[in-house]
């Protein structure tokens, strides 16, 4: 009977010795790939925030270029009003004169007759609409 109940109680515990060595080797495969699973997550966020920075950066420059581009165009806008005008009041300050000496007056100062007749209907039209 002493055989038998030490016999069992060996069985017993090497059994549970095999199932501890079971559950630590579960556990540990499981915190393996959870460590492996985390990485490869954190390594996805820095790459998609790269390509996000990258993309924010690429839009500012974008954006900034187009702003470049429009204050090029409304410096050059109010340069050549400024030229406009002044040819428009040079030709006035001299008094009548015919077509042929306002676009030669308008040519000396660099500006065309059309150019001059257009600039002068955008700065009407920007002064209605104000």
């Amino acid at each position: 009977m002493e055989r038998l109940n030490r016999d069992m109680t060996e069985r017993f515990l090497e059994h549970q010795r095999r199932s501890q060595a079971s559950l630590q080797h579960w556990e540990l495969e499981r915190q393996r790939q959870h460590d492996q699973a985390l990485e490869r997550w954190r390594q996805e966020a820095r790459e998609h925030e790269r390509a996000m920075f990258g993309l924010f950066a690429r839009m500012v420059s974008e954006c900034n270029a187009a702003v470049a581009a429009v204050a090029k165009e409304a410096a050059k806008y109010h340069s050549g009003g400024a030229r406009a005008a002044e040819a428009s009041r040079q030709v006035e300050e001299e008094g009548p004169h015919d077509g042929g000496e306002r676009s030669v007056q308008a040519e000396e100062n660099g500006v065309k007759e059309e150019e001059v007749e257009e600039e002068e209907e955008e700065v009407q039209e920007d002064e209605a609409s104000l």
